[in-house]
Order: C-alpha cells, then structure tokens, then sequence
C-alpha cells in the first residue's frame, strides 16, 4: 500500500516540488531518492560502491498505461543500463 501512495504522489507535479524545495521533506528523502537524473544516480551509486554498500535503483517511470508509454519507459531503462555500464 505505501508502495502505491509513493508511487501515485511521484506522478504529482505538486508533490515533486513540495519534496524537492522543502529542505525538511528532500533530507527525509534523499535517503532513497538520488536525485531527478542519470547523472544523480550514477553519482550516488558510486558512492555507495566506494563505502562498500550495493545499491539498487528504481525508475519511477515504469509505471505507465499505453503502448508507447510503455515504450518509453523501457528505452529509459536500457540507455541506464548503459550509463551505468560505462561508469563502472
């Protein structure tokens, strides 16, 4: 159930801004959440890696209703997996 209240309030603009610019709400946050780019996550990985810690990531934007949606979303996360890929 918590699953699906985050992932419902991931799909709210307001939502993302309250988070985002709410420093309280995006410390609380950015415990599970790298940031809004590749680049956020491969960094925070990296990190992680260095400290010993695996990580996983979760693209939110699997989460979808059409076939090109879907397409989109799977484009997504194979160009990740390349990024994550060269950056070791």
């Amino acid at each position: 159930m918590l699953r699906a209240i985050l992932l419902y309030l991931s799909r709210l603009s307001w939502a993302q801004r309250m988070i985002t610019n709410w420093k309280f709400a995006w410390r609380m946050a950015s415990r599970f959440i790298a940031g809004d780019h590749r680049e956020d996550a491969i960094r925070v990985i990296q990190t992680l890696n260095e400290k010993g810690i695996n990580a996983t990531v979760h693209y939110f934007g699997e989460n979808v209703s059409s076939i090109s949606e879907t397409q989109l979303a799977a484009e997504e996360v194979i160009v990740m997996f390349e990024k994550f890929e060269k950056a070791g």
